[in-house]
């Protein structure tokens, strides 16, 4: 079973509507992944196989007024994730979305061996779970 996390976000609406198109079961989590034991829980009662987390507090401006939700939600969010995988007792895959904006501020088209600079909070935080 796929997991999905984020999926009521830009990102978690398209894969998951590819996903039902393509008759692919999935499972999306639709509470905090704040919550530990919500994860825990769902990760376990779905047998997950392939987690995609794509959760994430995004909006630039909201991360940069709330910057501790956005520090929970982007980084405790994700250290929970990495927990759930080093208890779960059947391991799984995971993919990890991150963000262009871990980035130096280009014109040009970013590539993956450019500058890791963030550029706003949100960078930051994303940089900081692409770290974990």
């Amino acid at each position: 079973m796929i997991g999905v996390t984020g999926a009521s976000g830009v990102l978690g609406k398209i894969l998951c509507e590819k996903l039902k198109y393509q008759n692919i079961q999935y499972s999306a989590f639709n509470k905090d992944i704040r919550d530990y034991s919500d994860l825990n829980e769902w990760v376990c009662i779905n047998n997950i196989s392939y987690l995609i987390h794509l959760a994430s507090k995004v909006a630039v401006k909201d991360v940069e007024v709330n910057i501790d939700t956005a520090y929970d939600v982007n980084v405790a969010g994700t250290i929970n994730i990495i927990k759930v995988l080093k208890n779960s007792p059947k391991p799984f895959d995971l993919f990890f979305a991150s963000s262009s904006h871990v980035y130096k501020s280009s014109s040009n088209f970013i590539k993956e061996t450019d500058t890791l600079e963030p550029i706003n909070s949100y960078g930051l935080t994303k940089y900081i779970s692409e770290l974990l």
